[in-house]
């Protein structure tokens, strides 16, 4: 709502041209992002489920996270307290809320891949992206690790592509697709982002990319 705005705002305004009715949880809170599990990976743990138990006790059956570290983050603290029953003991006293891990978590391109449908998006395309060459960037949340993530193709995904190609763009065979561009240290050791970061947009351009 402040410094994603216009991301809102673009997501709200696909959601409506798709007839996705989009539900924003009341009381929700930060996921901790990127440096919460490098300074503390226990409140990495449980900023994410507080909001998965607001997710359960309002009914939901699943949560589309548009961010991809926060889609990361869910993911992982839900591994992790499936794989530990004494921190999930522990995060469920925290929490308040004794978790039933009825709630799915998915990406947004995920629910416009697989719940909307690539031939129901093509046909809301008005202008067509016809000659626009796009270099799709998932990086490394999206992912990795797979077991996490759940993505079939963790090294070279194509659902990104096949969404521009939709759209009539056209995708171009790179690289970079999921290489990590540093985002846990832009605090920390900024100058190791900005030099990943721009290795990426290089590769991007080398592969003769007007867009990532």
């Amino acid at each position: 709502h402040s410094m994603a705005s216009e991301y809102d705002h673009s997501i709200r305004a696909i959601a409506k041209s798709l007839d996705l009715e989009l539900v924003e949880p009341e009381g929700w809170v930060c996921c901790g992002s990127s440096p919460a599990h490098r300074v503390d990976p226990h409140l990495a743990v449980e900023l994410p489920l507080k909001n998965m138990a607001v997710l359960e006790q309002m009914g939901l059956g699943e949560v589309t996270l548009p961010c991809a570290m926060c889609f990361n983050r869910f993911r992982v603290a839900l591994h992790d307290v499936a794989s530990d029953p004494a921190l999930k003991a522990e995060m469920e006293a925290e929490v308040g809320h004794r978790f039933a891990d009825t709630v799915a978590v998915r990406s947004l391109l995920d629910v416009l891949i697989n719940r909307v449908g690539l031939d129901k998006i093509a046909g809301q395309v008005k202008t067509p992206l016809t000659g626009l060459k796009v270099a799709c960037y998932y990086g490394c949340l999206m992912t990795r690790p797979p077991k996490i993530t759940g993505a079939e193709q963790p090294e070279y995904p194509q659902d990104m592509d096949h969404l521009m190609a939709a759209l009539g763009a056209t995708p171009v065979d790179w690289g970079g697709k999921t290489t990590c561009c540093g985002a846990s240290l832009s605090i920390t050791r900024t100058d190791i982002v900005l030099d990943l970061s721009a290795r990426i947009l290089a590769d991007a351009r080398a592969a003769g990319a007007d867009a990532v």
